[in-house]
Formats: structure tokens, sequence, C-alpha cells
């Protein structure tokens, strides 16, 4: 499901079915994958906290119902499955709660990728009969739709990983001075396990409906975790990580290199930096509205 604006209550007044035994509306959202477009409304992104932390399978939400002749009346919607919720954002502030139940990603931005993003943009709108012959050079695309696909249609029910304590030892290996939020960490890892199993199914053990889970799988998903850990540790989209790893740090350490005493940096030094570094200005106020604001949040 596409999505570009939902309101704070719009799943709740949505087209489900009546569940006379519930004595509620039933909305299915199982094997589902909700895409927003733009980052949804704060109060929208409150309400669907128990549902993006699978807390249970069905959930149960009352709200009042303004259309009654009578005045307000209690409305009960069920909201059912466990969907994938993705959204995207130009901020780069999250709130903690959504940062906890979610992978945090950002866009690569080098030169490169951007002179290649053009070309394909330009190419696009300007002659679409040539834009798609430039798709069909690559035959993976295709190949990656027809597996999602087939992985659809094989309906499995459970994808099980077996070797649950190899998982909880790695983990806590990785993170020994565990805090409350890897509670939920822990759960995302899990899910990473089971997206490598189901996305190589054929290939792995299988009985009734059930998924099993392969060792490569545990260890293909640690290392896919590496690769964003840091920055999901600290709240922080990869973006100002990367930014403070290679921009602030070294700027800072050849500052610093000579002197006892710890220097400053002003955001004149970190500007030049970053156009030394990434070849594009950065304005004044991102750095300091966005950047600096959340690195000062870590200290």
């Amino acid at each position: 499901m596409m999505i570009a604006y939902l309101s704070p209550t719009a799943f709740y007044h949505d087209a489900g079915r009546w569940d006379e035994e519930k004595q509620a509306i039933v909305v299915d959202l199982e094997k589902k994958i909700l895409i927003f477009l733009d980052q949804p409304h704060d109060q929208l992104l409150q309400r669907l906290r128990p549902l993006l932390s699978h807390y249970r399978k069905e959930l149960l939400y009352k709200i009042t119902d303004k259309r009654e002749k009578r005045g307000l009346r209690t409305k009960n919607v069920v909201i059912r499955g466990y969907p994938s919720v993705i959204f995207c954002t130009g901020s780069l502030k999250i709130n903690e709660q959504e940062a906890t139940r979610n992978f945090i990603s950002s866009p690569e931005t080098s030169v490169e990728k951007i002179r290649e993003g053009i070309y394909l943009k330009a190419l696009r709108k300007s002659n679409p009969p040539v834009f798609q012959k430039f798709l069909e050079r690559f035959p993976q695309l295709e190949m990656l739709k027809e597996r999602i696909k087939n992985i659809k249609e094989e309906n499995v029910r459970h994808v099980i990983s077996e070797d649950v304590d190899e998982v909880a030892k790695k983990f806590i290996e990785k993170y020994p001075k565990l805090k409350p939020r890897h509670q939920r960490d822990v759960e995302r890892i899990v899910s990473l396990i089971q997206a490598l199993a189901l996305f190589n199914l054929w290939q792995r053990k299988r009985d009734e409906g059930n998924l099993y889970a392969s060792e490569g799988d545990v260890r293909d998903a640690f290392k896919l975790l590496e690769q964003v850990a840091e920055s999901q540790e600290l709240g922080i989209p990869p973006f100002v990580y990367n930014f403070f790893r290679e921009v602030i740090k070294p700027l800072w350490e050849e500052k610093n290199g000579k002197h006892e005493s710890s220097l400053g940096l002003t955001r004149k030094e970190v500007l030049a930096k970053h156009y030394e570094v990434y070849g594009r200005m950065m304005p004044e106020w991102f750095l300091k509205q966005e950047i600096i604001l959340l690195l000062k949040i870590l200290v």
C-alpha cells in the first residue's frame, strides 16, 4: 500500500469487515507492506506504536464515532496482522519511540550516485521508451520481482530459528552493556534472520507450512546489522553518524594533533571540511539546526 498521506485516525475508519463475534470492524493488514511516501503524522506514529512493536497479532482500538445521531458512541476496531511499515522523511529528527521500533537508514549521497540519478531522471522524463529498454538490460530486476511473487505463493506460515541460544549469545556479545531498548533490537535481528530464510526458502528445511532458518541466515543477519549497528545504537540516522566520523572527527584530530589541550571547531571549519570530503556545500543553517543539534543530544 503506497500512501501519500494518512490522518491519525484513518486506519480506524478504513473499510473493514464486520465481525459479529468480536462486535468490531476488522481491518486486515496481514502480509501487507505499508509505504508512506513522506513522514506520517506524529500522532499517527504514536497510535501505531503497538502495531510497529508487534505486541499482538490482533490489536483492539476503542474510538469515538461522531457520526451517530444520538451523540458520541464507542466504536471497536481490530487491526490484524504484522505489516512491514516503511516511511521516508527529509527531517533528521526522529522520536526515540519510533527510532527503537524501526531500522533507520540513509540514502547514499555520493557525487557519483547523484550524477547517475540525474541521468536516469532526465532519461525517464524525456524518453520513456528508451528508459524502459535501459531497464531491460538488467534482468536481475525481473528475476527479483518473480522471486518475491513465488515466495508469496508458497504461503509459509511460520519462519523458525531453532538455535535461539546462539542468536541471544551473539546479540549479547555485541552489546555487553545491555539497555532496555535492546529488548526491541533483538526482535529486529530475528526479523532479519527470518527474512533471509524466507528469501532463500527453496534451499531451507521445510515441513507443513513451517520454514527453518539456517546457521548462514543467522551469520548474514548479524553482518547486515553490523553496517548500521552504531548509528542504530545512538538513535541517529547513518548520515549524521557518517558526517561525524568522516568530517568532524578527522578535522578535530588534524587541529589537535600538536596541542596538549583540546581546541574546538568553528562551523566554518566544519563546512570547509565537508566540502573537501563530499565536494559540495552544506548550508550553515542545516549544520546548526539539524546536524549539531542531533550530535549535542549524544553528549
